[in-house]
């Protein structure tokens, strides 16, 4: 969302509100929302604390925004230690520290233990309910409200934002929050197709053409639907996020000499039957002399769904997937990051013996396709001795891309279609 959002700040007069959904978000480590606030002055929040009419309102709002609610347990120790936010100047005390440690200490096991019930059960059902809904949309009148595809029944305040919005016919838009690899017979497809949230959008904007045909075949208006590509990986915001990811902190000096190979967790536990298999192969890469090995936990979670016991590597929880995909010579994995990793001109291994699932690409002939460990050994020596070695071929490559992150359309200027999109449906609102 924030490539449309840098889209619209930079070629239109609109005001516009970044709000999140999700109180357990640090909205304030995003580097990429830090960037539209500091460079378009766009006002980013929680939806919960940009706008409160109560006392519990206020209270709540400012509970999620406290640095030692949102930061997480590395940085706590961190401050504890004197290496966070300016712990390690000349007069910081042993009480000081000990300070911090109590109070983040105080709101993990709140957050771990008594977050949960106490918002679901309280917070969601008496404080942010569909009368703080209505009173929040009276006051800050939108004219349209982008959501991603994530929103769901059920998801935090989202039914009853929605159907405040219905009831005064504000335009709701979708937009994709990766790119759809997924065949449409796929259990976690087919589940989205029959997301009423998504359904009951204004529009429903997706990347490529099967995206579309998918919702269509569930029961949506073809009109409803607009193919406009990626607006993650065009070619407009791929500079934009190059140029202002954070550095990253991957030791790199003794890498000279070693494939550097990074295994991307999946971002749920749906391993299933090839949870043993995942951890063996990253076991025994590992252990592969001319190798270096890191892991990329989920970058929604920030967990790893496998044990890690006896894998010789470096977990990399707080690494940008461009800064790994920059550094390495290998990625396998399985998600729309496969697109980061061919814009960079990486190898691209879908290791299929670990998954078992037929994929967009795979109708492309993009990737290196591996279908059990024996096979992944062998590309891995290959490419050790041959590091310019692709199976695939360029212009299949290119094909793939054009369709996908540009929705079918050549030289198709993506973040100029959704922001004329969303200035269209804006309009149209009374």
């Amino acid at each position: 969302m924030v490539p449309i959002g840098y889209k619209l700040a930079k070629e239109s007069t609109r005001k516009i509100l970044f709000l999140s959904i999700n109180p357990l978000y640090d909205i304030s480590t995003d580097f990429r929302l830090n960037y539209l606030k500091n460079e378009f002055n766009i006002h980013t929040d929680y939806l919960y604390s940009y706008y409160c009419d109560n006392g519990l309102q206020r209270l709540f709002g400012r509970l999620i925004k406290n640095r030692y609610f949102q930061q997480s347990s590395k940085d706590r120790l961190g401050s504890f230690l004197g290496r966070k936010r300016g712990n390690n100047r000349a007069g910081a005390n042993q009480d000081d520290r000990m300070g911090h440690l109590l109070g983040y200490t105080v709101a993990g096991v709140f957050k771990k233990y008594f977050f949960g019930p106490f918002y679901d059960k309280l917070i969601r059902r008496y404080v942010y309910n569909r009368k703080w809904a209505s009173s929040m949309l009276e006051s800050c009148k939108p004219t349209c409200l982008v959501f991603d595809h994530a929103i769901r029944p059920g998801l935090h305040v989202v039914d009853d934002l929605l159907f405040e919005a219905k009831r005064r016919k504000i335009p709701v838009i979708t937009v994709p929050h990766g790119v759809l690899l997924f065949d449409k017979n796929h259990e976690y497809v087919r589940k989205g197709y029959a997301n009423p949230c998504r359904k009951e959008a204004s529009v429903i904007c997706v990347s490529h053409d099967r995206w579309k045909e998918g919702f269509v075949a569930s029961g949506v208006p073809c009109e409803k639907v607009r193919v406009m590509g990626s607006p993650r990986y065009c070619a407009e915001w791929t500079e934009v996020l190059h140029r202002i990811v954070p550095d990253n902190d991957l030791k790199t000096e003794a890498d000279t000499n070693k494939l550097k190979v990074v295994y991307m967790e999946r971002q749920a536990d749906r391993h299933g039957e090839y949870k043993r298999e995942v951890q063996e192969t990253l076991i025994r890469i590992s252990q592969m002399p001319f190798m270096r090995l890191i892991i990329q936990p989920s970058t929604r979670a920030k967990k790893l769904h496998f044990e890690t016991q006896g894998i010789s590597c470096e977990i990399a929880k707080d690494a940008s997937s461009v800064n790994l995909c920059n550094w390495a010579d290998v990625i396998i994995c399985l998600s729309s990051i496969m697109i980061e990793v061919l814009l960079q001109d990486k190898v691209f291994i879908d290791a299929k013996y670990l998954h078992g699932h037929s994929l967009l690409y795979d109708d492309y002939d993009v990737g290196w396709m591996v279908n059990n460990y024996e096979e992944l050994e062998e590309a891995l020596k290959k490419l050790r001795k041959e590091p310019a070695h692709r199976p695939y071929l360029e212009k299949n490559v290119r094909r793939f891309l054009n369709d996908v992150v540009y929705g079918g359309v050549e030289g198709r200027d993506v973040l100029d279609d959704y922001k004329n999109c969303v200035l269209e449906i804006a309009r149209e609102y009374k």
